[in-house]
């Protein structure tokens, strides 16, 4: 099974051009030498995520509650349906900063606990018992 990384590179030129995509493979040599720490930064992901939707939705609210007194009788502009609309866009793009957190951090703390299951298994596979006849002696 190949292993690959999505790298995604903004182009050099300031021209907006789209991003520039490739396949690179894993460099084969990487080693994962503390997966207690892949764990922390998962967490970490995740408190992120908390922060984000609390400060998200203080804002959101503040926006919605806003909006109604830009509309309406008391104003004759457009900004109050404006201020709407920016409140559901910051709810939106907020959401799926929570969600992209969740999953860094779900990847992570995966890899850790991977990580330490395949060690686990290949530590058990390489102890022989006592009795066992080995050509090491």
């Amino acid at each position: 099974m190949s292993q690959d990384l999505f790298v995604r590179t903004m182009p050099a030129s300031a021209d907006n051009a789209p991003p520039v995509q490739s396949t690179v493979g894993l460099i084969p040599d990487a080693q994962l030498e503390d997966p207690e720490s892949l764990k922390k930064a998962g967490r970490g992901a995740q408190s992120i995520a908390g922060e984000v939707n609390a400060n998200a939705s203080t804002m959101q609210s503040a926006f919605a509650d806003s909006a109604p007194n830009l509309h309406g009788d008391d104003w004759d502009g457009q900004i109050g349906f404006a201020l709407l609309h920016v409140a559901e866009l910051w709810k939106n793009q907020n959401a799926k900063m929570v969600r992209t957190c969740l999953e860094i951090s779900d990847n992570f703390i995966k890899t850790a606990e991977n990580y330490d299951d395949t060690e686990e298994t290949n530590t058990r596979a390489m102890k022989f018992s006592d009795d066992r006849d080995t050509p090491f002696g």
